[in-house]
């Protein structure tokens, strides 16, 4: 089923609580984070040829090391958001939904420093149409760590053109599956540079035990 599903990195806009875009704030190898999300996906997704990557626009491509992004996978491409209009993370999902209309994507923020190609993993094996997505700790979605369907990417799109923007609230208009990570730290939700800062303690502590 994996060789189906079209993954998508989404980049989002620039972090007002981190002064740096969260794609760009260094991982415990110093790498940007969205390489090391990539990386993960690369593996979570061994039978895919190409990975997307969703930008607000073509500015936000000359702050990335594309280059270092096709060492990890041989074909990156951007997708940039088809509206000038700010919609928030629906930009990117609709503008993916445009570039492939029948393709159902996983989609993946920059939030989470803590995912590894288990948790897409465990995402891909329990998917149910028309969209399945992680729950955290607090009862809240996590649309933007979810598989979206054709069907699911439309309606969003059919919300957004009707002043409802927000993913979540696709997701509870259609049902969709609520899953609880293997592992809570998966999905924690890096914020702030102190919610950056923990997620590296805890990255670097779960390295070292594994040695």
């Amino acid at each position: 089923m994996t060789h189906h599903i079209k993954p998508l990195l989404v980049v989002g806009g620039p972090s007002t609580h981190m002064g740096v875009p969260k794609h760009l704030m260094p991982h415990t190898d110093g790498r940007p984070a969205y390489q090391h999300i990539l990386e993960h996906l690369m593996n979570a997704l061994p039978l895919t040829d190409t990975f997307y990557i969703s930008l607000r626009d073509e500015d936000q491509t000359s702050a990335m090391d594309l280059a270092g992004a096709h060492k990890i996978a041989k074909n990156v491409e951007p997708i940039y958001d088809s509206s000038s209009v700010p919609l928030g993370p629906s930009a990117g999902l609709i503008a993916a939904h445009v570039c492939a209309p029948s393709a159902t994507w996983l989609i993946v923020g920059c939030d989470y420093p803590l995912l590894t190609a288990h948790t897409l993993q465990q995402l891909v094996k329990e998917y149910v149409p028309p969209v399945t997505c992680f729950n955290n700790e607090e009862a809240c979605l996590e649309p933007l760590l979810g598989i979206w369907s054709p069907q699911a990417l439309g309606r969003l799109a059919e919300n957004v053109a009707a002043g409802k923007c927000g993913p979540s609230m696709t997701v509870e208009e259609l049902d969709g599956k609520v899953l609880t990570p293997h592992n809570e730290n998966w999905i924690f939700g890096a914020n702030t540079t102190e919610d950056w800062d923990a997620a590296m303690k805890i990255a670097k502590l779960e390295v070292n035990t594994s040695h």
